[in-house]
Formats: C-alpha cells, structure tokens, sequence
C-alpha cells in the first residue's frame, strides 16, 4: 500500500527501539468460535431522518444483547474479541451530500453517558454485500460497565427514504479458551519484567515519575513530559513506563525515550535508557512521547512497571551471515523443486491455497521492486541471485505502473517510459526463470478505478499472456490497488467487471496460470469477493490480494483475512511493509511476526515493498547504499532489509528440511531458455 507519494495520514516520526520484554511463550490459538446475533428492531429496513444530535440523517437497525456482551466484565470473560455483520442492500436513495454508509455502532448506557463507538464505514451499493467488522478492544466505556445499545447505522441516504437490505450474517467473535503453546521464535521481543535484571535490587516503586501534558495535546493527538526520580540508593538505567490508552495508538514523536504501542500490555511502553544517579531527578523538558490517536481513545494515568531492564531489541539485528551467490543446480531452485503452482482445495484449510507441481502446499517469499522505473538499476541477474541464494527469497514482483503522479507510467510516460518499462519487464522475467524463481507480473493500479484504462490493460496482458503462456514460473497480478470500486455493485465499472474481462484474456491464451485480482480500499476489503467470486464464471487458479503495513493495520485487518478465508476466499499478500502505511513512520517488527505467522497458518505467500534504496522505511537498502547488483552486507541494510532476510531464512531452513537437497553442480546454475521477444505486439 505505500508509495513514494501516497497522501495517507500517518505518523512520520521514528520510533528508534523496540522495547525489551518478559520471555513468553507465544500460543497459537484453537479455532475461534461465534454466536448469533438476532435483530431487535429494523430487520429488513430504516427509515432516514434527521439525526437529532447533529446535522445528518441517519437510521438504525438494533440488536439484542446477549449475555455475553452485555457488561464489560462479560465480554473480557467470554474472550469477545469482535463482532461481523454481512448486510445486502437491496434498494436506497442517495442523499444530496457524502456518499451513503454503513457501520456498526456500539454505546455503553448511562453508566458510561451513552459514549459513542463505531467500526470504519462501508459504501451503500445496491446489490452489493457489505461486511462491517467491530473490535470491543477498541471500545471506549467512559467509566461504564454496561452496554446499552448495539447497532448498524445508515448514513446519508435521503431524508424520508428507506434503505431496505437482508442481514445475512451477524455474529460475535470470541477466542477458544484452549490454546497450545509454542517456543518463541528468535525475532520476537520480550515482555517487560518488573523485577531488576543486572544493575542492583531497585523496585519499580522505588522511581517516581510526573506527567504532565503537552502544549500539542488535542482530541488526535497526545503529548506527555515526564520528570522521572530515582528515588533508591542505587544507580538505575533501564526504566520503563506504561502510559495505559484505552485502544491502539499510533507513536510518532519522542525525545528521550524510545516509546512503542503494546496492545497486550494495553498502552505505550516508554524506555529511558540513561543513567539516574541515587536520589536524582531528571527533567521533563528533555524526555516527551507524542502519539495519534481517535477523539474515543482515552488515556490513563502512567506508571512505572519496570526498572535496570536490559537494553531493548531495535528489531535491527541480522541473524543470519551472509556469504554471497552461490552455484545451485537447477532441480534445488524454487521452480527446480516446485514446477508450476496451481490454486487447489487442501484438507486442513478453509479457503483455497497455493500448491506446486506435487499437490503440496506452498508460499511464496517475495521481494517487490518499487516503481521499475525510478529503480530500474535492481533489475539485473546477480541481484536477483543474491535475492535467491543470500536471502531466502524465491519470487520477484516486478511493478509497473500504467500512470502516477506527474502522467508517469507505462500508459502516460510516453514511448521512452513504455519501452523502458517493456524491457525491465520481459528483462526480470528471464533473469527469474534463469534462476529458477518466480516472476510476478504485476500491473500497478494505484488509488484509481481500473476500468479507466480496461482496453489498455487488455492489450498489456494479451502481450505478456502471449510471450509467457509456456512458463511455468509467470503470476500475473491484474490491478494492485483499486481504490474507490467496490469489488461488485452491478453498474459495469466495478472490480468484478474488469477481473472478469482482463482474466477472460489471459485465460484464452494462457489456461492455466495464476492470476491475482485486486480489491477496493487499498487491497484491504478481499471479505467483498465472497458474495460474487470469479470461481463463479468458471475460472480457477484465481486469487485474490491483500495489503497490510504492520505499524499501521492492526488485529481489525487480521480479522478481514480469516473471515475471508473462512468463507472460501483464496488470498496472496502481494505486497505488505513493516513501517507505517506511508512507508515511513515507525517499524512495528512486532506485529510484523504476529501477521506472517498469520499467513504461515492459512499458507498465504506474500511480497515486501520496496526492493530498492528510496528514502523510505520501507526500502530494503539504506538511501546510501549505491550498491544495486547484489551481494549486499549487513551494512548495506535498513531495518526492513534485516527483517525480511531473518523472515524468509527461517522460512526456507523449514522449508528445506522437507526436501533433500540434490548435488551442487560444479559450474554454473543450469536454467530453462528463456522465451525470445516478439518482434512486434500481439493484437486482440
């Protein structure tokens, strides 16, 4: 989802260390199960009206409380983590002003003066399924312990219309009790320890702080200064402190102190690191954390719950050594031992999965160029065996943009850009099939409606279909990131329309590779393709994309990948980051594993964005790095380049353990001939 100049609102200030905490074991929970929710009013319709405690008009479906979610205490004990409602509308008359909406609503009673919450909005398409999704650990109580009122809210449509609509499915979310525990994988930080580690027998108790707000606190935004003494007759370094908020906050400002959001911990962990002398204090004006946050977040009283601590985990070590290219026969190479994937139903999976030659499940580890032709030096043979033998990795994304800012692209960038384009294209896939990688071909459709550019993309894929139809080793990804489209709404300009037809295309030239759809909000909404998937037009080996970026998207878009699988709906990751959505911001190397676990268990390949050294958090190399044509060193890397070799050579060592190696060969990496270029474009 990041892009050198996607206007997304994030936070750009880094967050420099991940803090250091209590070894746990991480348990992989059982499956989740749910419970019904019935309708209390508004079954099968609203009427719209004005909103009696503002300026829009609105109407409300309610549901019966159960049990389960009627006080807080409950939903902590029945483990609720989230409700789901799919709603289908059937008819509405738009409003003269913002788009019509839905969303869910929850409101705790008086106890907690009726505070307002709600899930992210859908858009009203007749026809269309929405999926509206909730967290409770988002919830502000206000002080109040029972809930009052539960809902979905249309918003928008006419004052005096009706929205008519069937409710399909609306059910909680809660976590299995049981769980198994596993041993803590190597990349992990630990949880905070509120006993002294080395450095004396200082208790948290013994250090007292002071907060006091900053002049740049709002309703989004929070700053804090804190005085911190050591009251103890011992030197302390190593102090950590809890500022408790009420739901997930995004840190983007600290002086002093590195500071990350925790959600088990329930807040943001501060870390001081420097000495404080027996009986000292240091000042506030020099020790400040800032975060965004929503009007609903609220934040507690800080406390410290950890002193002498050892120094936190940045997320930026290596674990691996890297050595360099190396001579690999062709049978040991990712398509040597996999041959061509296929999309098959597997036993043990809800949805769909990726599997090779062999009927056996397999994930792709790959890397994504940024824009090829702001970084077409990274298109080159030696890199890409680095990228193989050095780093895990078995495909390269090559990404090729139709148009973005400034008309550049393969459609508005005129000939120059389009012939470049062509040749890092058709460049990179026989640099892959040399090598015996995975190429995908990836169309780049960023923030805009596909169809705009239908006939051109149709064009595109008849030529690449066409040059690369007896590969074994060419995806094709046909729209990256259509914004703005719902995935079906029945008006001929949705995303189900253009997947439909560029799919048709490929498929009357190539029968059988694996083409992956995009879906609308930035490749987040992949619950929308359930209600009308391609499957349904006969097509198969089709999946389905989805983009997160770890500091950003958080357990609300985890829940979207298993509803979606659950309800059969093959995915792939084409692209994903480990920093804040606008490529910058912080990393959050943390909730980095949490997702990639996620995709371990549900066997869903991904991509990182960016294979390059653009000056963004999300680059693989340091904007310094001059180096382009592999072998890199640990010195060459960002935080983002270290994550992703410790990720995809874990993944690999696994994955070798399965398969027995067949000799090195004594010269050099044997390979396919790559396919010679046609002279001439192919015509529809």
């Amino acid at each position: 989802m990041t892009k050198k100049w996607r206007r997304v609102y994030a936070w750009v200030l880094t967050v420099a260390m991940v803090l250091s905490m209590a070894n746990l074991p991480i348990t992989i929970a059982k499956a989740a199960s749910t419970q019904n929710l019935t309708v209390k009013s508004g079954a099968t319709s609203v009427t719209i009206a004005k909103n009696e405690y503002g300026d829009d008009y609105i109407g409300d479906m309610f549901f019966n409380i159960p049990d389960a979610l009627k006080t807080k205490s409950a939903i902590s004990s029945n483990k609720v983590t989230s409700m789901t409602v799919k709603i289908t509308i059937k008819s509405f008359t738009q409003g003269s002003g913002a788009k019509a909406q839905a969303f869910i609503f929850a409101q705790p009673d008086a106890s907690g003066d009726w505070n307002w919450n709600q899930s992210s909005t859908a858009e009203l398409v007749t026809g269309s399924q929405l999926t509206l999704t909730y967290s409770f650990a988002d919830m502000d109580w206000k002080g109040g312990t029972t809930l009052g009122n539960l809902g979905v809210r249309f918003a928008n449509a006419a004052e005096g219309s009706t929205v008519s609509y069937s409710v399909d499915s609306a059910v909680i979310n809660m976590a299995d009790s049981g769980s198994s525990a596993t041993s803590k994988p190597s990349s992990a930080t630990s949880k905070p320890s509120s006993t002294a580690s080395a450095g004396g027998n200082v208790s948290a108790d013994q250090i007292a702080i002071t907060r006091s707000v900053g002049s740049g606190t709002n309703d989004y935004y929070a700053e804090y200064s804190f005085s911190i003494t050591n009251n103890s007759s011992e030197t302390v370094r190593g102090i950590q402190i809890l500022i408790p908020t009420s739901g997930s906050v995004d840190v983007g400002y600290v002086e002093g102190f590195s500071a990350v959001y925790d959600a088990a911990l329930g807040g943001v962990v501060a870390y001081y690191s420097t000495e404080i002398a027996a009986g000292a204090t240091v000042s506030s004006s020099s020790n400040k954390v800032g975060f965004g946050k929503q009007p609903s977040i609220s934040v507690g009283e800080s406390n410290v719950i950890a002193v002498n601590c050892a120094g936190p985990s940045t997320g930026d070590e290596l674990n691996y050594e890297l050595t360099g290219r190396k001579d690999v026969a062709y049978a040991d190479t990712p398509v040597g031992r996999h041959g061509k994937l296929s999309v098959q139903k597997v036993d043990g999976y809800a949805a769909p999965i990726m599997v090779d030659q062999n009927g056996v499940p397999t994930q792709l580890r790959g890397a994504s160029t940024h824009g090829m032709h702001w970084f077409p030096q990274y298109v080159n043979q030696n890199a890409f065996q680095t990228l193989r033998d050095d780093w895990g990795i078995n495909m390269v994304r090559l990404v090729c943009y139709p148009r973005d800012v400034g008309s550049v692209g393969y459609l508005t960038g005129g000939d120059s850009t389009k012939q470049q384009l062509d040749t890092l294209i058709q460049n990179g896939v026989d640099y892959a099939t040399k090598l015996g990688m995975y190429a995908l071909v990836d169309w780049h459709v960023h923030a805009y409606n596909p169809n705009e550019y239908l006939k051109e993309a149709k064009i595109f894929f008849t030529k690449y279909a066409t040059m690369y139809k007896d590969h074994d080793n060419v995806l094709y990804e046909i729209c990256n990131e259509p914004t703005g489209t719902n995935w079906y709404s029945g008006n001929g300009k949705d995303l189900y329309t253009y997947c439909s037809e560029v799919i048709k295309t490929i498929r009357d030239i190539d029968p059988d590779a694996i083409i992956i759809c995009g879906t609308n909000t930035w490749s987040q909404d992949v619950d929308q393709v359930a209600a009308k998937p391609m499957k349904a037009l006969g097509y198969e080996n089709i999946m389905y994309t989805f983009h997160f970026y770890s500091a950003t998207h958080k357990e609300n878009l985890m829940e979207k990948v298993r509803l979606a699988t659950k309800d059969g709906t093959p995915i792939f990751v084409t692209e994903f980051g480990i920093c804040s959505a606008d490529g910058n911001g912080s990393y959050d190397t943390e909730n980095a594993d949490r997702w990639i676990a996620l995709l371990d268990e549900l066997n869903i390949s991904f991509a990182c964005w960016s294979y390059s050294n653009c000056n963004e958090k999300s680059a693989y190399f340091k904007s310094s790095c001059s180096n382009a044509g592999g072998d890199w060193t640990a010195d060459d890397l960002t935080t983002t380049g270290k994550w992703l070799i410790n990720t995809c050579r874990a993944h690999e060592e696994k994955e070798n353990a399965s398969y027995p190696a067949v000799s090195p060969s004594a010269g050099p990496t044997k390979a396919p001939t790559v396919t010679e270029k046609p002279t001439t474009e192919p015509t529809k």
